[in-house]
């Protein structure tokens, strides 16, 4: 085709050629398969079931958010929100297409759908259950709504802000397709934060009580209703103070525990009787142990990844695409799919015709090389009439000129093209690895044909794969530095804390590592893809970073507050153990959310979707449930440099008393 064809018009015209000249017979199979094809049926197969996406999102949603508060109200208001959100953020991402010339990828319609959905739900979550506990403490409805805005407000746009600038950081990637995914899902974060920070809160203002129907939000609690609000009601509160610092929170910052008072004397009882941070913060080493030993367990697949381009072979089996190249790998190679082209540059080349036939002998018995077409395969004009002719085809009526077509030799002799059909996948992560060892290979082997001076270009499908993994595992390792530093500086400044934020930005690859290696050994090895498509892994590190670092916010901020009033390691056996159920309801959802990427019939989906939900799993159950826990107990007080927590100073004294005792 001419370069002007789209991709989508070259698939029309070539099912128009099977239709219309071709035809069909018994026993035959005719099909249209290679990349352009295969790129059509991926989009189509997106926007196929973007909506599915979207509409199990919201029903996950809504079940969640009823089954906790077991309110149907409360469940039309996050539904009301996540909608809003989504509305909202899809607009602004096309505006920022529009205006910035920005390409956005297929791929990002449903990554945008779940995580838009799945914060909003989150956020959402946090207003509700502090508005219910205001209300079970007897408070008027505008009142708890006003309160929420003043307490749980910056827990949303710290924990927002964070996750933005985590996606934002994309932008120092170097390939356009990652460059312009950045924005477009930091722009959605942050639409999604302020919508539950307007939205929300305004619902609960007008809505009141009658949004907990059948469940009254007034009157005696039941006991579990009482401590899953107190969990919340505490990481709220831990949210505000911690952002308003230790003065404020003594001079009265409302929700701030008081010396004597009920909720006081609920904060030294602890938590739940059993919770693993609890555990962790009374032996910090076993917590530590037992956390970085399940984490490197699912870490250890990383080591046999094998990365690929599943554009074919991602398709589902019965795509016309995948069928077709099925077909052809059959009666051909694997290679036929999309030939690697090798072209070699040096004045009046053609003239060598003997070097050129020697370098095609050295190319075809390459490991890997089942056939190459190249100057031995060069025909003249007449005899190529003449066996078109013997074969009823007539070269005007296919619109070819045999005096223009230069199959190994371009017209002016000073370039030779050879075609290599390689034995393997060219997309898959075996055939990439040929063409690279190819590459390496070449000086060598055009010295040995006698072309030392020659040029090599390698070019195709194959060639344009290696250049664009090997880019995006570039890009991963230039963009993830500069997300942790902007995670860590939000952190630093909302914490005011250096030592902490250090370890708990790490904590977050913890994650990523384990979620990517399982990934390995269920998806590659388990179900035999074979490979990992490319930018799953991209894409999950940073989004498993980002939201890893939302629930930071959730927890160390509890750990701040009690810290105020007691060492560290009693605040964070009560802290870590109390904020457990919020941060693991925040990770259920948003894995949840990101489960229902599957519904996407692509392998690329299917990857991500189990890397982000065992991820997410992994961070709320273990990262943030055991091993920060057992970190902040082990490193102490020193978390807080430069600062020094109440709690801390006011043990200071009698410490030093009992050294001196000693």
């Amino acid at each position: 085709f001419q370069p002007s064809v789209s991709s989508s018009e070259s698939t029309r015209l070539a099912r128009r050629l099977v239709s219309r000249v071709i035809g069909h017979r018994q026993g035959e199979y005719e099909g249209v398969t290679g990349g352009m094809p295969a790129q059509v049926a991926q989009s189509r197969l997106i926007e196929g079931n973007l909506g599915w996406v979207e509409l199990a999102t919201l029903l996950v949603v809504a079940l969640v958010v009823a089954l906790r508060f077991r309110a149907v109200g409360a469940a039309a208001l996050t539904i009301g929100a996540v909608i809003g959100a989504y509305l909202v953020s899809e607009r602004l991402v096309a505006l920022f297409g529009r205006t910035g010339g920005i390409t956005l990828p297929a791929e990002m319609g449903p990554v945008l759908v779940v995580l838009v959905m799945g914060v909003t739900t989150d956020y959402s979550i946090f207003f509700v259950s502090r508005f219910r506990m205001l209300l079970q403490q007897g408070s008027d409805p505008r009142e708890a709504a006003r309160t929420v805005v003043r307490q749980i407000t910056p827990i949303v746009i710290a924990a927002g802000v964070t996750v933005a600038a985590g996606t934002a950081s994309l932008l120092v990637a170097s390939l356009r397709f990652l460059h312009d995914f950045g924005p477009g899902l930091a722009a959605a974060v942050l639409v999604a934060m302020l919508t539950a920070s307007v939205l929300v809160p305004a619902g609960l203002a007008v809505g009141g009580r009658r949004l907990f129907w059948p469940h009254a939000a007034g009157g005696a609690r039941d006991e579990e209703g009482a401590r899953g609000a107190d969990a919340i009601d505490d990481m709220a509160e831990a949210q505000a103070t911690a952002s308003w610092g230790d003065a404020q929170a003594a001079e009265g910052t409302p929700g701030a525990e008081r010396e004597g008072s009920p909720r006081a004397e609920r904060s030294r009882a602890g938590a739940p009787r059993f919770s693993p941070a609890r555990l962790a913060a009374r032996h910090p080493i076993v917590g530590l142990l037992v956390a970085v030993v399940l984490v490197l367990a699912g870490a250890s697949g990383l080591r046999q990844t094998a990365v690929g381009n599943e554009l074919v072979q991602g398709l589902p089996h019965g795509s016309e695409p995948r069928l077709a190249y099925a077909q052809a790998e059959r009666g051909f190679t694997s290679g036929v799919l999309a030939p690697t082209v090798l072209l070699v540059g040096e004045r009046r080349i053609g003239d060598l015709r003997a070097q050129l036939m020697r370098l095609q002998a050295l190319l075809e018995a390459q490991r890997g090389v089942a056939l190459v077409l190249g100057p031995r395969q060069q025909q003249p004009p007449a005899r190529l009439g003449l066996a078109a002719g013997r074969l009823g085809l007539a070269p005007a009526r296919l619109r070819l000129a045999p005096t223009r077509l230069r199959l190994a030799v371009s017209k002016d002799g000073n370039l030779a093209r050879y075609l290599l059909f390689l034995t393997s996948d060219p997309l898959g992560a075996r055939g990439l690895s040929r063409v690279r060892a190819l590459q390496g290979r070449l000086p060598r082997l055009l010295a040995d044909a006698g072309l030392a001076h020659a040029r090599p270009l390698l070019g195709g499908d194959s060639a344009l794969s290696v250049d664009i993994v090997d880019a995006t595992l570039t890009d991963l390792g230039r963009v993830m530095p500069v997300m942790l530093l902007a995670i860590f500086a939000i952190l630093a400044i909302y914490l005011r804390a250096l030592v902490a934020p250090a370890y708990l930005v790490l904590t977050s690859l913890l994650a990523v590592f384990s979620a990517l290696g399982l990934t390995v050994y269920v998806m590659q090895d388990l179900l035999r893809y074979g490979q990992i498509t490319y930018y799953v892994i991209f894409t999950v590190a940073v989004l498993l970073v980002s939201l890893g670092s939302d629930y930071n916010v959730f927890l160390i901020g509890r750990i701040w507050q009690q810290g105020r009033r007691r060492p560290m390691r009693a605040a964070v056996e009560v802290a870590g153990a109390r904020a457990a159920r919020p941060i693991a309801l925040a990770g259920i959802v948003l894995a949840a959310a990101f489960a229902l990427l599957a519904i996407v019939p692509l392998r690329a989906f299917r990857e991500i979707a189990f890397a982000m939900t065992v991820g997410l799993l992994i961070d709320a159950f273990i990262v943030r449930a055991i091993l920060v826990p057992a970190l902040v107990s082990l490193v102490g007080p020193r978390s807080a440099w430069p600062r020094t927590l109440s709690g801390e100073r006011s043990e200071r004294p009698d410490a030093q008393q009992a050294r001196g005792a000693l």
